[in-house]
């Protein structure tokens, strides 16, 4: 199951490219066809994402809600779509379901609540723990406070 995923997850990485090179060649009175003939459209949000992840990887929303470390209702409500969360409830999710770092960077491209930005020192800190597979709340915030960071809340 997570083969299929991460198979797929390079299709739509390699279609993005495909539709950048589109989207190079064509003027601005070519965007409704590029729309219609791309199929675009905006039915992607962070919720969505995150329950096909749940199901993609067998994982229960109890689970990631308490994994988190958000409060319960809170989190419920994000994974139903009563809420959109902040930037730090999204990480909070993706390091608790212990997605890789291609995942996180792709639901908050959904979310639009920008993506881990290498540069920045805290999303420095972020992206190795993920990389390193730290899916720990507890540990990641603990990792932050100790290089001087504002924990994951």
């Amino acid at each position: 199951m997570i083969l299929l995923y991460n198979i797929t997850m390079r299709k739509k990485e390699q279609l993005t490219n495909e539709l950048h090179t589109i989207l190079e060649s064509m003027g601005l009175d070519d965007y409704d066809h590029y729309i219609i003939q791309n199929d675009i459209s905006d039915d992607m949000t962070i919720h969505s994402f995150l329950q096909q992840y749940l199901k993609d990887h067998g994982m229960t929303k109890k689970e990631l809600v308490k994994n988190s470390l958000l409060d319960r209702t809170y989190g419920y409500q994000i994974l139903s779509g009563l809420r959109q969360p902040s930037r730090d409830k999204i990480l909070a999710l993706c390091i608790a379901g212990k997605m890789a770092f291609h995942e996180v960077q792709r639901a908050l491209e959904i979310a639009k609540a920008g993506i881990l930005y290498p540069k920045d020192p805290r999303d420095a800190a972020i992206i190795l723990c993920i990389h390193n597979q730290l899916y720990d709340m507890y540990d990641v915030n603990m990792y932050l406070d100790q290089k001087g960071f504002t924990p994951i809340r």
